[in-house]
Formats: C-alpha cells, sequence, structure tokens
C-alpha cells in the first residue's frame, strides 16, 4: 500500500465523563502535513455510540476563534464542522485550538457506555473500527447500475470508491442510520435470485444471504440488515428486485434497514434518492493517518450479587466497577453515599435494596445505578409444642387410631413476620418426620395421613418457607375414650326428589342436623360438627363433606359419618354413623293426554294406570278446582283437566295434564247430500256443516271409509252414503238416488235391457218422461214409478232407431235427450 502525502492526524483523549456535564473530546492534537496543505473543513463526528435526540457536540469559546466557526451540529449524523469565516482554509494552530474547545454534554443523568469520536479534515464519515470512510451522495432517479459506476470513479484522498458493503451492525448502522437519505448499496442476487452478494469493492463475490425473507445470512459475515419482509423479490425481467438500497425513513422501517429494488428503483418512497460510497480496503489504497479517534467512557457497575438469609443479621453484598470506585447509596437518587468499596456487609432486621455507582470522581454521582437486594427472610413463628387429640372410633378401643397430622397445623403456626421488602409474605409448607434430627436433615419424610399412633405417639414438624426458612414443632399424639353418644343413635334428613329426576338424588344441607346431633352429648361445650362418607375420612379429617348443597351419592339412601370435636383444642369427642340421608321417590304414574267424550252417551272413566305404589290422587278441572278423588274419576264434559298422585311419604307428583275431547254420532240428513248426476261424471258430496262435532270419515256403499267427503264417477241408481265418527261415537247412513238416462235398450224378451229405464228416478215418483219418435211423435209416457217403455206403440213393435226423450223431474229439472233402440234380425 502506498503511504499517503496528505496530513497526518494525531489525537489523544481517553476520558471519563460525568454526566449531564460538559467535556472536550480531546485532550491534545496534532496536525502534521509536510506540504502544507490548506485545510478548509474539518469535522467531528461521534462514530460509535450515538444517542441521537441526547447527545450533542459544539464549540465552548467561540470569541477565543476569531476566524474559524462550526456549522451546525447535524443531529441526524452525530457531526459538527469547523469551517473559515473568510477564505478557503483555516491556520493549522488556530485550528487546533478549536478541536481542543470542541465539547461533548449530554443532560441525561443516567447516560451510559462510551462514545468514539472521529476527527478528520473532509466531509467523508470516518468509521474507526474498519479505518474506512463513508460518503452519501444525493441523486434522485440514479439507478443501481448508474450508481455503481459512478462510486467506482470516485477517490479519496487516493481510495478507490465504491458502493457501500456493510459486514456488521456497527458498520450498517453506522452508514446507513447516520447518513442523510435513501441510497443504493453494493448488494445483489441478479446472477441467481435468493443468493445475495456483495458485488462491489474488497468484498466483491462474497455471499451474505441465502432466500428470501425468510431466509438467513451466511458466511463469513453472518450478517444482514433487511427491512421485515423483504427481500421478497417482487417482480421479473427488467422489474426484477435485484438489488440492495437503504430504506426509505417515511415506510417506518428502523432506520439504516434494506430493501430489494429493480435497477431502475420504484415508486413513491421507493425511488432512490442517492448512492452510498465506501472508501478503503483494497490493497493499493494509500495508508491514511488523515484521521485519528478519541474516547470517552462512563464508568459502570460490571457486577452486583445481593445476598439473604434466614433471620435477622450481617448480609454480604458485593459490586465492582469497570474503573473508579462502587459507592453505595440508600436510594435511587441520593447524592450521599454511605460506604465506598467493593464488599459492603450491613446488619439488618428487615429486607433492603441498596443503589449502587461507579464513578472516577468523588463529587460525581451521576449515572446508571444498578439495585442490590438484600433480603431478610423471615423464620415461621410456631408453637414448638402442641397436642393433637382423635377419637378411638375404629371399632376397636385400644387406644390406636388413625390421626391426620394436618390437622395439627392451626395449633403449630402462628404467621410469618413482616420482612420489609419485598412485601408478599412467602409460602409455607409443612413436613413430618418421627425424630427431630430427621426434621432438622429433612430426611426419612413421613406422609400425614393415615398416620396410626401406634407407630409413635410423638412426631415432629418441619414448618418452612418457600425460602428454606424452618423452624420445628413437636406434636404430641393422644386417644379419647370412644363416643359419649349412644349407640344406635342416627338422625334422618329425608326430602322428596323434587329436582325433575326422580332419581334418587338430592342436595341436602347437612347443617339442618347439627344441632340434632349436638343434642346427644353433654351440654357446656363449644362443639364443632363436621360430616364424611367413610369412617377413614373422619378420622383423618380429610374430604370433609360441604354442607350446604351436599347431593347424596348412593342413590336413595346413604349413611353420613359424623366427626364432633372441640372448638377450644380440636379434640376429637365422637366418630360415628350418625346422620342418615333419604330421598324419596316422587309418585311415578301414566294417564292418557287425550280422552274422547261422546255426546251421546253422559260420561267417559278416566283411569290412570301403571302406578309405582299406593298413591293417593287428586283430579282438577281447567280452573283448578278438586273434582275428585282416586284411581279415576268419571268426567261429562269436555275440557283440561289435570291430576295429581301423593305418595305415602308425603311426595307429589308433578302435576299431569290430560284433555277430554267432545265428539259425537254425525247427524246425516237429506240436506247434506248434494248430488251431480245425469252427466260423463256423476258426482255425490257430503256436506260437511252441522253433522256435528266428531271426526269423521265417508264411505259409499259398502266401500272403505275415506277422508274425502265427495265420491266420483258414481253410476246412476240407488246408492248409500255412510259417515262414522273416528272417535267411536257413531255411524249413520242414508239412501240416494243418482239419475241416469240408458243410451240404448234391446227389447228381445230376452231379460236383459228389454225396458227402456231411467235410474234412479223411483226416488222421483213425480217426474214425467216423454218419449218421441224422429219425427216428434209422441210415442209412450213414463212416469216415476213405471217399470219403463218396452219399445211399443199401441201394441206395435217399434223399428230399430234412434228416440227422443224430454222430461221434467220431480226436483224441477228439465231433461232431454236420446237413445237407441236396437233389435236383433230374426
Amino acid at each position: 500500500m502506498a503511504q499517503s502525502d496528505v496530513a497526518t492526524i494525531k489525537a489523544e483523549g481517553n476520558q471519563a465523563y460525568c454526566p449531564t456535564t460538559e467535556i472536550p473530546i480531546v485532550t491534545d492534537l496534532t496536525i502534521f502535513d509536510p506540504n502544507n496543505n490548506p485545510i478548509s473543513n474539518f469535522y467531528i463526528q461521534i462514530s460509535k455510540g450515538y444517542e441521537r435526540g441526547s447527545d450533542n457536540l459544539k464549540l465552548s469559546n467561540p470569541s477565543a476563534h476569531p476566524n474559524i466557526t462550526t456549522t451546525s451540529f447535524d443531529a441526524q449524523q452525530g457531526k459538527i464542522g469547523l469551517i473559515p469565516k473568510s477564505g478557503n482554509s483555516m491556520d493549522y494552530e488556530e485550528l487546533i485550538a478549536a478541536v481542543k474547545d470542541i465539547v461533548f454534554w449530554n443532560s441525561d443523568p443516567h447516560i451510559s457506555g462510551e462514545r468514539v469520536f472521529s476527527l478528520t479534515p473532509g466531509s467523508a464519515n470516518y468509521l474507526p473500527s474498519t479505518q474506512h470512510y463513508y460518503v452519501y451522495v444525493a441523486q434522485s432517479g440514479i439507478t443501481w447500475k448508474e450508481a455503481k459506476v459512478a462510486a467506482e470513479n470516485s477517490s479519496y484522498f487516493g481510495m478507490k470508491g465504491y458502493l457501500a458493503t456493510l459486514t456488521s451492525r456497527e458498520e450498517a448502522l453506522f452508514a446507513g442510520e447516520q447518513a442523510t437519505g435513501v441510497g443504493w448499496i453494493g448488494g445483489s442476487d441478479e446472477e441467481v435470485d435468493g443468493v445475495w452478494k456483495w458485488v462491489t469493492g474488497p468484498e466483491a463475490g462474497t455471499q451474505f444471504w441465502q432466500g428470501l425473507s425468510n431466509g438467513s445470512a451466511t458466511a463469513p459475515y453472518f450478517y444482514a440488515n433487511w427491512r421485515a419482509d423483504e427481500p421478497n423479490d417482487f417482480g421479473d425481467g427488467a422489474n426484477s428486485e435485484s438489488y440492495a438500497h437503504i430504506t426509505h425513513r417515511g415506510l417506518g422501517a428502523p432506520f439504516g434497514t434494506w430493501n430489494d429494488l429493480p435497477n431502475q428503483g420504484g415508486t413513491d418512497l421507493y425511488v432512490a434518492q442517492g448512492y452510498v460510497i465506501e472508501y478503503g480496503g483494497f490493497e493499493d489504497d494509500p495508508v491514511l493517518n488523515l484521521s485519528d479517534t478519541t474516547r470517552i467512557y462512563i464508568p459502570k457497575i460490571t457486577e452486583f450479587k445481593g445476598d439473604e438469609k434466614c433471620g435477622i443479621g450481617i448480609v454480604d453484598l458485593k459490586a465492582s466497577a469497570s474503573s473508579g470506585e462502587v459507592y453505595w447509596f440508600e436510594s435511587i437518587d441520593s447524592q450521599t453515599p454511605i460506604f465506598i468499596g467493593d464488599s459492603y456487609s450491613p446488619d439488618l432486621s428487615e429486607s433492603k435494596t441498596f443503589y449502587v455507582l461507579a464513578s472516577e470522581e468523588q463529587d460525581c454521582f451521576l449515572g446508571k445505578r444498578e439495585e442490590v437486594l438484600a433480603v431478610i427472610n423471615p423464620i415461621p413463628e410456631i408453637n414448638e409444642s402442641v397436642k393433637l387429640n382423635n377419637c378411638d372410633e375404629d371399632g376397636n378401643p385400644d387406644g390406636f387410631t388413625n390421626f391426620n397430622l394436618d390437622q395439627a397445623i392451626g395449633s403449630i403456626f402462628i404467621g410469618i413476620p413482616s420482612s420489609g421488602d419485598p412485601p408478599a409474605p412467602p409460602m409455607v409448607s409443612f413436613h413430618y418426620y418421627l425424630s427431630r434430627s430427621d426434621a432438622e436433615n429433612k430426611v426419612n419424610e413421613i406422609a400425614p395421613s393415615p398416620f396410626n399412633n401406634r407407630t409413635s405417639n410423638t412426631v415432629y414438624c418441619r414448618v418452612e418457607s418457600n425460602k428454606g426458612c424452618f423452624r420445628i414443632s413437636q406434636i404430641k399424639l393422644s386417644v379419647s375414650a370412644p363416643s359419649p353418644i349412644e349407640p344406635g343413635f342416627y338422625y334422618t334428613l329425608s326430602a322428596c326428589d323434587t329436582d325433575n329426576q326422580n332419581d334418587g338424588f338430592y342436595s341436602f344441607n347437612l347443617s339442618e342436623a347439627t344441632q340434632a346431633i349436638l343434642d346427644q352429648t353433654p351440654s357446656g361445650q363449644d362443639l364443632r360438627v363436621a360430616y364424611f362418607q367413610n369412617l377413614e375420612d373422619a378420622q383423618v379429617e380429610k374430604n370433609e363433606l360441604p354442607q350446604l348443597n351436599y347431593v347424596n351419592t348412593t342413590a336413595f339412601e346413604q349413611t353420613i359419618f359424623v366427626r364432633i370435636e372441640s372448638e377450644d383444642n380440636t379434640n376429637c369427642i365422637g366418630i360415628g354413623q350418625y346422620l342418615k340421608l333419604i330421598v324419596n321417590p316422587l309418585p311415578e304414574f301414566k294417564i292418557d293426554r287425550e280422552f274422547i267424550l261422546c255426546l251421546n252417551t253422559s260420561s267417559i272413566l278416566v283411569e290412570t294406570y301403571e302406578n309405582q305404589g299406593n298413591y293417593s290422587y287428586q283430579w282438577f278441572n281447567d280452573a283448578g278446582t278438586v273434582i275428585g278423588s282416586g284411581l279415576s274419576i268419571e268426567i261429562s264434559s269436555p275440557g283440561n283437566y289435570s291430576v295429581v298422585a301423593t305418595s305415602e311419604e308425603r311426595c307429589q307428583s308433578s302435576e299431569k295434564r290430560f284433555f277430554v275431547k267432545a265428539s259425537e254420532q254425525p247427524i246425516l240428513t237429506p240436506d247434506h247430500i248434494l248430488v251431480q248426476d245425469n252427466s260423463n261424471n256423476n258426482t255425490v258430496t257430503i256436506l260437511t256443516d252441522n253433522l256435528g262435532v266428531g271426526d269423521y270419515r265417508f264411505a259409499l256403499d259398502n266401500g272403505s271409509f275415506q277422508l274425502n267427503n265427495t265420491f266420483e264417477y258414481v253410476e246412476a241408481g240407488i246408492h248409500k252414503v255412510r259417515v262414522k265418527d273416528q272417535n267411536g261415537c257413531g255411524e249413520s247412513s242414508l239412501e240416494i238416488s243418482v239419475i241416469g238416462f240408458p243410451k240404448f235398450f234391446t227389447p228381445n224378451n230376452d231379460g236383459f235391457n228389454d225396458l227402456w229405464q231411467v235410474d234412479g228416478i223411483a226416488f222421483q215418483p213425480d217426474s214425467t218422461i216423454h218419449i218421441f219418435d224422429r219425427y216428434g211423435k209422441l210415442l209412450y209416457t213414463l212416469k216415476g214409478e213405471d217399470k219403463g217403455w218396452d219399445g211399443s206403440y199401441q201394441g206395435v213393435e217399434m223399428p230399430s232407431s234412434d228416440y227422443w226423450y224430454v222430461g221434467v223431474l220431480e226436483d224441477g229439472r228439465t231433461v232431454k235427450g236420446h237413445f237407441s233402440l236396437i233389435r236383433s234380425e230374426k
């Protein structure tokens, strides 16, 4: 690499910073240039650790530098420049003096970390970690390929330029976040979709990403700074998004993140605003000492450790600083330290939080403070010796029985004393052992239930908080004499199964039995009664039954174990099967939902059936009035009724409702008959109005009964119509006639069709029918009761021919027509 003949910058400064104060960025500075090249501008930039919005640079004594002024502090880049007030260059000595008067300040009292300052002539941004320079060139609408050519045609003090290759987070944030606009960078997957490479500068050809937005960074850098959901390779052909650029800040993405775009860029906020040039990294680049850096740092606590112990006493607290001393405070805002040093051992009676700060100055107590917690864990307060009594009700009065050791907790445990911070009390657990030594060493733990005192009459309870603090209590077991309640006593709670299921289960209030049970014990004692499903549960007092809303677990009848004990000392007074629960079923029976009352009879008998017990009954009308009792009842009026049954245990069934429906035999008269005859389709209709209140079906002659009340294609003649009540209340019938005029007859004395007769006319005897030949000569007059015309006139047989008739029926109809007389040839 060639040695450059430009100026050499040598800066000194590695200082501790006291928050909210002002501090020069250098302690010394030299500028050496053998050629005395003029310096027209000089820039100081916060190149590492920059906090936008709170870090600032300024010239502290501008009047002392009459020929030099500053640019406005660029809050985007964290940068300030020194430029001549007039002319094209600055005097070296005055420039050095001005740089020494550039100060850094930050108003945040809790500032942390370090700040690195880059000092360089020229406007390029210098990053100490890469020793490269970065320049953003604004040129709206420039394509990626145009930007690549332009960058490679540029130089900076002899160093070749190229589109920036950002291979680390620090470099990406510096070049992207602290740049001033959207710009192209040197990444592309133009060669192979999804294989993103740096294609510019010394890193050209090196892959850094594989895939789309769900892909991953690749060796050797394992770093990329894509915006969320990018790259997405949107578009194809000339519009393929194959080139990387820094995302516009207006899109809401974090500053400095990348997007993929086509060569010509996009529209709106996706239009490229310029490009980022990077200088440095080529082997033949000149060696520049054109820039140098200084540093300030804020001393910090690097490690800290609290302490906790059981009960009051000394705690050992530790802290260490990156530089300077560790100062201990009682509050986060206190300016008066209570101790200085890495180890602090206060004697405490309760938990307390301390705050530590690192500082190199005895009067600088600003900066980030860490909390160091000293915890005094309280030791449970207990009674060190208690007694636990139980009843000898196991059927063998030998002084041994089962215990539930947890029943002693109420006598052992007093509480947890206050521990200061944190305010929430610890949880407490109880563990049981056969010896004090086992309890202290927490070995050979025994189950609390069931424990029989045949094993030992003394056990030890370790009462321990969830912080491991404990005390031990001795439990002495004693067994009392059998219950004072007379053998064979029990109290019964009975109920009707009124939960609409009739399954033998019911929700009882067991406390209703309590006083009756207590009345069996000697007076003058403060006693408690508890209920259990079995003897073992009652002995060890586990699975106690709820006294309200207890549903029996055995259908219809269940015996409950009762435990009676002293409220004063929990001593057992008695255990036994003193409570019986009985669930009486509701009456079960059946009754039909509907009955038919024929109005032509006086009443109907309504009965229950399939009765499941010996019940009494009450029958009610729709008004709720009792109208009878017994298994059955005679009802003479239609309407809604109900019946309720009551068992011998006085359990009443739900109301069963039924309906008595009225029906009757049909009242059939000629007025109900409508006949349409003398047609190709003779019909008979039975009119239903005023037939009665029944449910009727209809039949003609001997045909089947049907729902339809009209019959079609009825042959002429005499017929019987029939109407039947479907509910069984009776049937009525009526003969009717259907008039029909034959189309021909054959008077051959063979016994078939020898007379021309009008079918059905016998029901209209006053009808008159006149018969004419084809010339209008009256041949015969037929009355309704006549048998018919024999085909002769005045004793002479009339020849085969057509004949006409005109008649007036009794019902007032006039009829006309013709028929054929047919004689066989002799």
